[in-house]
């Protein structure tokens, strides 16, 4: 923390909310998708620990939450949460693909492979700050974190194939494949990031483009 900037782990004070998400919806007997996104949003997994859900979202789509909320220390003071714009887009996607939420989160497996946020405090608003502009010194050592447990995360989960979503995640792919840390068996296929500047239809078009090659290279028809 410093001046107007503070750092945060959700991992820290927020990783019960994301275990409990995990056992609901993850089981090692299904056929999963992986997607490799950025970092906590401000709105989102900064609130919550649940990758592109805000605390609207979920009151909405988890009846648990409110106990998992009771697990949940902000380490700094933020204003009240605005709804997560790129999180309405996820959930928008996966209802209309795979039929429900439900089926959506048993698909496909939304990874946080970097915890931590950088926000930016002005005039009482909070701004993210984009993780792949930190100075090279800082950015390096968060990619080598990532590059210590997401291999872990990806084995464990035995994804048949990952989605890229955005540039941060082109740039953790290329840091494991340079250090010889991705699996190749993998298959990859990219889409923008849902926080892109893009019409909802233009978005969903591209996640399901995505889907849709990893899914055909697997026989997938769900």
């Amino acid at each position: 923390k410093g001046g107007d900037y503070v750092v945060v782990n959700v991992h820290q004070y927020a990783l019960e909310p994301y275990i409990a998400y995990l056992r609901r919806f993850y089981s090692d007997t299904g056929e999963l998708y992986g997607v490799i996104p950025m970092n906590p949003g401000k709105n989102g997994a900064v609130r919550t620990g649940i990758p592109f859900t805000d605390p609207y979202l979920a009151r909405e789509i988890f009846p648990e939450f409110a106990d998992w909320e009771k697990h949940i220390a902000l380490p700094c003071d933020l204003p009240p949460a605005q709804r997560e714009f790129s999180g309405r887009r996820v959930y928008a996607w996966g209802r209309k693909r795979f039929g429900s939420v439900e089926n959506f989160l048993k698909k496909v497996l939304i990874y946080l492979p970097c915890p931590i946020a950088v926000l930016k405090v002005q005039g009482g608003r909070v701004v993210n700050v984009p993780i792949d502009l930190l100075p090279h010194r800082q950015l390096k050592k968060i990619l080598e974190m990532i590059a210590e447990h997401l291999p872990e995360m990806i084995s464990a989960s035995e994804p048949k194939g990952i989605m890229l979503w955005g540039r941060f995640a082109e740039r953790i792919y290329g840091e494991l494949k340079k250090n010889g840390r991705w699996a190749e068996k993998i298959p990859v296929s990219r889409a923008k990031h849902p926080a892109a500047r893009l019409s909802d239809a233009v978005w969903f078009q591209s996640v399901s483009t995505a889907f849709h090659r990893l899914a055909s290279r697997m026989g997938y028809n769900g």
